[in-house]
């Protein structure tokens, strides 16, 4: 049999509906759907936690010294299998610009003089400068500053996803003619929000408003917390990166919320050859783990040591294609930032910045909008990072075209992460990229030039990994359709960066807890044929109940029906 899951959220329970429960063997002659419908006691849409929704919230920086009315601001939007409508509401001018999306293609907006300025921030202080987006089905959301040759790009997240605590990852200002700063904004999605730096200065803001804060040195590493969901973006004005190598360019990528950090990363080489990663840490206690032979920088503020780091602390690495990679471990959640090096660095390009997410964030199918702007670039790439036993798996769809292997590039393993990472070129602007491999994909966008370039994270999954289950290594909310009766189920709890008190961890199979599995973070159990409610219930120090549940489906000898005949 095969399930059709419709999920919703409810924040005390869950409803399963079988409509019939049979099952049948391969001979049988039927006609019937089998609908499930999940109620799960979670604090947001489980088909939003990924870098594909229907809200959005941006916004702009200041692009070197340059005003609004001298930069090239864009939105691009990809949509999927569905003809989509949707608005761009700019909360400066009160005004609404509606669009529509043909299926699997792209639509770029290019702001006007007056929506320039009403989404640009140039001044510290809080303003009414953010954008909305807002569609009828799920898309992704991208946005690019341009000015001359200086830009950089980012995705933009959807709301679901976003949290109240951030740090920041960005990189010393680079002054030269004249004062650049450091900067970082963020949007509050709800009235009443509070935003706190480094937990003094409260700032108070309303649904759509912009608290935009500056520095001469590098804020990397502060905290910025809030009352209530906030989007957060880096906004470096220039930086050479690293530190004293000739030529700059503005750092743009929109963070993602601590409690998507992760402990395991894979950092995939642009085809520059060598690339700069940040890690900034978020508990006291930290040790980082990185493969002999790694090159430890030290730029301003940096730590020269692994070991023993400190909320908010920050070490630096060189990360080479002769090295395939670098596989990163730590034992407590980190943030991670990957950049694209200045031309006096590699010969190629100017600094970028890019978001890079944890392992746990791999997701089966990403939607991707090229950014392919002709001046001043030479070249454009997705950079995928899978899974090296199934890289082969990995497709790519364009446009609503045949799924086909990835060309253009090849694969660069790293036996160390079990990774693999491959360069696609990206050449058809107009139309929308669906990159899927079940066992998980990252995609990372990157073009460069002689003297520009631009780097951000394409799709990856966005999940609260505060605590999860995993079923045979696959996340409870990307269980296949199915486990063959054959396989050990094998069960595996996360529980990161939060303290829980004893008999605080319960497993609970169709509503009976499995006592053997109290406080186990791992067991396994043999499963017949049938459908089974999994739920885990953590209880933390502070006597917070999470509850997390997902559906599994366990086949032998069955086949799976859908709407179809046999």
């Amino acid at each position: 049999m095969i399930i059709n899951f419709e999920k919703n959220i409810s924040k005390s329970f869950f409803i399963l509906l079988l409509q019939p429960s049979l099952y049948l063997p391969v001979k049988s002659i039927v006609y019937f759907v089998i609908t499930v419908v999940l109620f799960i006691p979670f604090s947001f849409s489980l088909n939003a936690q990924n870098t594909q929704g229907k809200d959005f919230w941006l916004t702009f920086g200041k692009n070197n010294n340059f005003f609004a009315t001298n930069a090239d601001l864009k939105i691009h939007i990809a949509s999927g299998g569905k003809f989509t409508t949707g608005s761009i509401y700019f909360t400066h001018l009160g005004t609404l610009q509606e669009f529509e999306i043909e299926p699997q293609t792209v639509f770029t907006y290019t702001l006007t003089t007056a929506q320039k300025q009403a989404a640009y921030n140039t001044v510290m202080g809080i303003t009414a400068f953010s954008i909305r987006i807002e569609t009828d089905n799920p898309v992704t959301v991208y946005a690019m500053n341009v000015a001359n040759a200086f830009m950089d790009a980012t995705n933009i997240l959807p709301v679901s996803t976003l949290g109240s605590k951030y740090r920041q990852i960005s990189y010393t200002p680079y002054c030269f003619y004249f004062q650049v700063l450091d900067a970082y904004a963020v949007i509050a999605t709800e009235n009443g929000t509070t935003v706190e730096h480094n937990g003094g200065e409260p700032q108070t803001l309303n649904k759509g408003q912009v608290y935009y804060r500056t520095s001469a040195t590098d804020m990397t590493g502060a905290l910025i917390t809030s009352t209530k969901p906030i989007a957060f973006f880096a906004l470096n004005q220039t930086a050479q990166v690293p530190n004293g190598y000739e030529y700059g360019d503005p750092l743009i990528q929109q963070l993602a919320p601590v409690e998507t950090w992760g402990t395991r990363f894979f950092v995939p080489v642009s085809s520059q050859g060598k690339n700069i990663t940040r890690v900034v840490v978020s508990q006291d206690g930290t040790d980082i783990n990185v493969p002999p032979g790694t090159t430890l920088l030290s730029p301003t503020g940096g730590q020269s040591t692994l070991t023993g780091l400190q909320a908010g602390q920050f070490v630096e690495f060189e990360v080479t294609v002769v090295n395939k990679g670098c596989y990163i471990t730590s034992n407590k959640p980190v943030g991670v930032c990957t950049y694209l090096p200045s031309r006096a660095y590699t010969n190629s390009g100017d600094p970028a910045q890019c978001w890079l997410p944890a392992l746990e964030q791999t997701t089966p199918a990403i939607l991707i909008a090229p950014f392919v702007v002709p001046a001043y670039l030479t070249s454009h790439f997705a950079l995928v990072s899978t899974p090296t036993v199934t890289k082969k798996n990995t497709k790519v769809s364009i446009g609503g075209a045949l799924s086909d292997t990835l060309t253009g590039g090849i694969w660069v393993d790293n036996s160390t992460a079990g990774m693999s990472f491959y360069a696609m070129p990206l050449t058809n602007p107009s139309a929308s990229y669906l990159i899927d491999n079940p066992a998980g994909v990252i995609v990372l966008c990157y073009g460069l030039g002689d003297y520009s370039s631009y780097y951000y994270l394409a799709g990856s999954a966005m999940r609260d990994l505060t605590a999860a289950f995993f079923v045979n290594d696959f996340h409870y909310l990307e269980l296949p359709e199915s486990f063959s009766c054959d396989d050990k189920i094998v069960f595996r709890a996360e529980i990161v960066g939060l303290s829980t008190i004893e008999g605080s961890l319960r497993w609970f199979i169709n509503g009976q807890e499995e006592d053997d599995a109290r406080d186990q973070l791992m067991w396994e159990k043999s499963l017949a044929k049938g459908v089974y409610d999994i739920e885990m219930r953590v209880r933390f120090e502070n006597n917070d109940i999470v509850s997390y549940t997902s559906t599994l489906t366990v086949k032998g000898l069955w086949i799976k029906i859908k709407n179809v005949r046999y």
